[in-house]
């Protein structure tokens, strides 16, 4: 995707209220990626990530198929009971399919399990997919919506988990010998990692479908939202969307790009670089990482300043950007609608916040500075 610069803007919300945070999303000015512009999709499509389908607590099928909530030690340790038994009976049939939603530090981590576990070819067994969905726009538009709706399909290249070099041009993507192995009664373990919005991934119905028929034996699903295919996992494990981690990306264009935690994670969600190394604990595997800026040193110690990759490791997070020229500056007009239309107060009975101030005749009375 282009991956334009955009800004969260969160309502703060007082210890009694309760509900969303977010309430709407901005172009941030980027002259080499998005000017000051952004797609209706990136503006309105963000609810879901504070909706009810949001996986708030890991979750383990009992035996009577019914999801039960379970403490994060405890399904770590289920978990990779049954993950390493499948591996241990034949490593060929493990497979994981990652979302293009994944940032630099999660594929990053994915391709360093799969050698740690089956050896120099494990990052073999990866397969990444993504959306496709054609927009229809009018000739010569200058502010073109890509077809791919994800944001790390160059990442993926550049960590050889799929074909093609960074900044090529990017089309469907190919879960073709996957599929055919899954319905296949090939793989006897699928770990799927989902975290971007429902069907980002692409089409997963076949997965399920495989599961629910025996023909995959376990099917692990790490993600944000409670999807279908969640439903026909055998453990479920609630991350973190891009608005609640520090995370690097590589755009359409192979521009290296960064997103900053703009919120808190829901009830017992963890950032996925965090459940990824819980993971590989009782595997015994060599990922001790404190920080994902841990990671990213990892990563720039590996790959060094490949393309796409540049400056990784000196990425800043959250910092405040110095407003170049008047359109950059925020507008007192619109910081004034947004502080009256959410103001923070505590409910009183017999009195509305929104009718304070009111005249007499019900017209808003706004005090002037007399101009001399």
């Amino acid at each position: 995707s282009k991956g334009c610069n955009t800004t969260a803007w969160i309502k703060g919300k007082p210890e009694w209220a309760k509900g969303s945070r977010l309430i709407r999303f901005t172009p941030r000015f980027n002259p080499d990626v998005n000017s000051y512009w952004m797609c209706d999709i990136g503006r309105f499509e963000y609810h879901w990530i504070e909706g009810e389908d949001r996986v708030r607590r890991p979750l383990m099928r009992d035996a009577n198929g019914v999801h039960q909530p379970i403490a994060w030690h405890d399904v770590m340790v289920r978990l990779t009971e049954r993950f390493a038994a499948a591996g241990q009976a034949n490593p060929d049939a493990v497979r994981f399919l990652l979302s293009a939603h994944a940032s630099h530090e999660e594929l990053f981590l994915f391709r360093r399990l799969t050698e740690e576990l089956l050896g120099p070819g494990g990052p073999n067994a990866i397969t990444v997919g993504w959306r496709v969905t054609p927009k229809s726009q009018p000739p010569h538009t200058t502010f073109v919506v890509p077809a791919v709706d994800a944001p790390n399909v160059n990442g993926a290249r550049i960590f050889g988990l799929v074909a093609g070099q960074n900044g090529d041009p990017q089309s469907a993507a190919d879960v073709s010998a996957l599929r055919s192995a899954v319905e296949a009664g090939q793989v006897s373990a699928l770990y799927v990692f989902d975290p971007g919005p429902a069907g980002s991934i692409g089409d997963t119905q076949w997965i399920a479908d495989a599961r629910l028929t025996g023909k995959l034996p376990l099917l692990i699903v790490q993600g944000v939202l409670f999807t279908n295919l969640a439903r026909a996992a055998d453990f479920v494990l609630p991350g973190a969307s891009a608005l609640e981690k520090e995370a690097s990306y590589t755009n359409d264009r192979g521009h290296l790009q960064a997103t900053s935690r703009a919120i808190p994670t829901p009830g017992d969600a963890t950032e996925d670089w965090q459940i990824l190394v819980r993971f590989g604990a009782p595997l015994d595997l060599s990922m001790n990482y404190a920080t994902d800026r841990d990671i990213r040193a990892d990563i720039s110690s590996r790959y060094g300043d490949a393309k796409g990759l540049e400056g990784l490791s000196q990425l800043s997070f959250a910092q405040p950007v110095a407003a170049r020229t008047w359109l950059q500056a925020s507008n007192p007009s619109e910081r004034w609608k947004w502080d009256f239309m959410y103001q923070d107060l505590p409910p009183v009975k017999g009195h509305s916040v929104q009718t304070e101030g009111m005249a007499a005749d019900g017209r808003r009375a706004i005090q002037l500075t007399p101009v001399k």
